[in-house]
């Protein structure tokens, strides 16, 4: 059923729609919900929300709950915007809570962890790790079951938490019957062609969007899509706190905090043989250098270049009881992985040339002699000083990235610096460019936004603040986890 045959079916219901104008509905931007909506007096009305992907749609309900409306509706997300389905996905939202429960979380040392753990701990849930491998990279499989197992046989869980997929946890999960809920927040993460995804308890969210089309076949009623955010409670604590010494200290004009990827780069195994492989794929690869906001490397990689690759370079080995994409592991772990390698250096190469730049990071930097390299962040106490510091805070996206954001660019805003990232198709679906955030599509637009926001200081200020505020009021990680646990039915 049509929304427009819903309109004459179910009196009462008023459509808000949040990607445009359609038939019979409200038509207002997620952005533009910021008090009490003129075209929405009634709060005892009915109200269902709606937009393409179901992301804004999330993020209005929240805010039109906040402000006291009553009945309100949303939908699963419409791909095309124009012609949403009512179907089972649209379900009552915006008036849940959270109930407290306990919660295991599995980790492994990624950065996110202690945000979250805060963050779920402030709802007033209870969090108990598992914290052996964040010392121990060691740890087989074998041993993840039995640290997991003895931890669910020992306490009662409402669900169990990681950072990525474990299959090992999944499986140990399915067994017990207790929900495994795990965001994924880098790409590649091979783990997830494991046929362990398709666990009837899994919970998996996937901040991509490609990914998360990639992926949700596999299991779609237990697969989401969903962005990543900052702690603003954290965050902010952190750049309050900036000192006379770190001003002095962590102040630039242009400031980039990241690997260079050599070090993460098994495409330079390949001997330079003068053979058809080699020129074709650093063809490729170059060609994939010059294109912004599409990836299409996998497309590229026929069973020839394939089996005649596998040949010359140790492979990647998928686990026997996996889909065995050996595409996409080229694609990814070799030929994305060696693109930004590639990016980084030629563009941190052109920008330390022309303008002053600090580089962070705990990659040989030996290569680009006219940056200042600092060496290393610390993630928790320096990097967003650096971030709230730097006049202009660059990022490039690792290429197996291919539409989302990644954590580097809520980061940045989350701390209320100027962010000056390579273009992402998902860009414009949270932040609108040149007011809240700045793009590049080239070498030469990279160049010239430097030089240009480093001469407009007006400007530059008012588009990290409003970033910093859009993010804030909208993708904060507190606001994320919420969704996450709405999504996967853990409220009441």
């Amino acid at each position: 059923m049509r929304f427009s045959e819903l309109t004459v079916n179910r009196r009462g219901i008023i459509l808000l729609s949040l990607v445009g104008k359609n038939k019979g509905a409200v038509c207002l931007p997620n952005e533009e919900i910021l008090g009490e909506p003129e075209e929405l007096p009634d709060k005892a009305q009915t109200i269902l929300v709606y937009c393409r992907s179901g992301n804004r749609s999330g993020q209005a309900v929240q805010k039109l709950a906040e402000m006291g409306y009553e009945n309100i509706l949303e939908s699963g997300g419409s791909q095309t915007g124009l012609t949403p389905i009512w179907s089972s996905e649209i379900r009552q939202s915006g008036i849940k809570k959270e109930r407290a429960m306990n919660i295991l979380c599995y980790r492994y040392n990624s950065i996110c962890e202690p945000d979250i753990i805060d963050i779920f701990t402030g709802m007033g849930h209870t969090v108990h790790e598992i914290t052996e491998e964040m010392t121990d990279k060691e740890i087989s499989p074998r041993q993840c079951m039995e640290l997991v197992s003895t931890a669910l046989k020992q306490r009662r869980y409402d669900m169990v938490f990681s950072i990525n997929f474990f299959p090992v946890v999944s499986e140990v999960c399915n067994i017990f019957k207790t929900p495994y809920f795990c965001w994924i927040v880098d790409s590649p993460v091979m783990e997830l062609y494991s046929h362990s995804i398709r666990n009837r308890w899994n919970r998996i969210f996937l901040f991509d969007y490609a990914m998360y089309e990639e992926f949700v076949p596999e299991n779609p009623e237990n697969i989401f899509y969903l962005p990543l955010g900052a702690s603003y409670a954290r965050v902010d604590a952190v750049t309050a706190s900036v000192t006379k010494e770190d001003k002095k200290r962590f102040s630039a004009d242009v400031s980039f905090v990241g690997s260079l990827y050599t070090e993460k780069c098994p495409y330079n195994r390949l001997k330079d043989d003068g053979t058809y492989l080699k020129g074709y794929l650093d063809g490729l690869i170059e060609a994939q250098l010059k294109v912004y906001g599409y990836n299409f490397l996998e497309e590229c990689i026929t069973d020839s270049v394939l089996t005649d690759f596998k040949q010359r370079v140790p492979f990647y080995r998928f686990p026997e009881r996996a889909s065995h994409n050996e595409k996409a592991a080229m694609a990814h772990l070799y030929l994305g992985n060696k693109v930004t390698e590639q990016e980084r250096l030629r563009l941190l190469s052109a920008v330390s040339a022309k303008y002053a730049l600090d580089l962070y990071t705990g990659s040989d930097a030996s290569v680009l002699p006219l940056a200042s390299c600092r060496g290393l962040a610390k993630t928790m106490t320096e990097m967003p000083k650096i971030f709230y510091l730097s006049k202009i805070n660059l990022n490039f996206t690792s290429k197996p990235i291919r539409t989302g954001l990644p954590l580097r660019i809520w980061d940045i805003l989350g701390a209320g610096g100027f962010v000056l990232t390579n273009y992402q198709t998902e860009i414009p679906e949270y932040f609108e460019i040149g007011r809240e955030i700045e793009t590049f599509a080239s070498e030469a637009e990279l160049l010239d936004k430097i030089g240009y926001y480093l001469e407009h200081e007006t400007e530059r200020r008012e588009i990290a603040r409003n970033g910093y505020e859009k993010a804030k009021a909208l993708y904060s990680l507190d606001l994320r986890l919420r969704q996450m646990l709405e999504k996967g039915n853990m409220v009441f």
